[in-house]
């Protein structure tokens, strides 16, 4: 168990370190501004992912400890990838014109990093272990 996690913790860390960000726009200093900032296990780790422009918060808050979204996921994994192509959106009935998360879920599907079913890409579910 603790081999596992110790593994985990490496590949989390080279993976980390081997991500360039984009710079998408203007990031809080870490620790300042989010007055949920962890300061357990996880404290490094958000402040790298905020420092680094993948996580920006909201409203003041960043929410470690509070469940991520696919929306959330895809704009995640744009920044830390650098993605900028747009796929088509033409499929999906639940990605509104009008929705924050919109071009993330584009660039998603042109990446290969969510592919829906049944016409769905289901933004706003939680992400899971599936």
């Amino acid at each position: 168990m603790i081999r596992k996690r110790l593994l985990a913790l490496a590949l989390a860390a080279a993976l980390a370190g081997s991500v360039q960000a984009v710079p998408v726009f203007a990031v809080q200093k870490a620790g300042s501004g989010f007055s949920d900032m962890p300061t357990g296990w996880s404290h490094d780790a958000v402040v790298y992912a905020v420092e680094h422009g993948y996580m920006s918060g909201y409203d003041g808050k960043i929410n470690p400890r509070g469940y991520l979204t696919r929306a959330e996921m895809a704009s995640m994994m744009n920044r830390a990838f650098g993605n900028t192509e747009k796929g088509s959106l033409d499929g999906y009935t639940d990605v509104p014109e009008n929705a924050w998360y919109r071009d993330d879920m584009a660039k998603a599907v042109a990446k290969g990093i969510f592919s829906g079913y049944d016409g769905k890409l289901e933004p706003e579910k939680n992400i899971t272990r599936e």
